[in-house]
């Protein structure tokens, strides 16, 4: 009998094995469908230039557009378009149209607008059109222009000067 305890009392530690504990780090990432903006265009200073008021012959009457560039870096793999929205206080008269920074000596019957790279108006607060966004690219440049555009007739000479945001949204 005693044997038998001894028997069964050594069995049930034969069968004990070694735990050993390790361990299993998991690592991704998830990628949004966004794009950075370029560090040199996130913030910018357009020159319209030098205008001569009576250029201006009627509201609606614009100076030549000046082009500026938008560069989106590091997009998303599943980012596939892109809208632009600028932002800002609008013209009283023309609501699409930038108003003018309110200074002593600024133009006034004057706003700015601001188009896409087919030179058609970006309303101001509402979204551009799509662009399509190629995420093999390194880097893609989108082009807008901004011009002056009489909101009435005559325009007074003076200063221009306006400060429009944008936001990015993505499809």
């Amino acid at each position: 009998m005693k044997k038998t305890i001894l028997l069964l009392s050594l069995s049930g530690l034969s069968c004990s094995a070694l735990a050993h504990d390790g361990t299993v780090n998991i690592t991704g990432t998830i990628q949004g469908n966004t794009c950075t903006v370029t560090t040199d265009t996130a913030n910018q200073q357009v020159t319209l230039g030098d205008i001569a008021a009576k250029q201006f012959t009627a509201a609606g009457s614009a100076s030549q557009p000046v082009a500026f560039t938008i560069g989106l870096e590091n997009c998303g793999s599943a980012a596939s378009a892109v809208s632009l929205t600028f932002t800002g206080e609008a013209d009283t008269t023309n609501s699409a149209l930038l108003a003018l920074t309110s200074q002593a000596g600024s133009a006034a019957g004057v706003g700015v607008a601001i188009l896409d790279s087919q030179r058609t108006l970006v309303p101001l607060n509402s979204a551009s059109r799509q662009y399509t966004i190629d995420p093999q690219q390194t880097t893609q440049n989108l082009t807008f222009y901004g011009e002056m555009v009489a909101t009435s007739s005559p325009v007074t000479a003076g200063s221009v000067d306006a400060t429009t945001t944008f936001s990015l949204t993505y499809q």
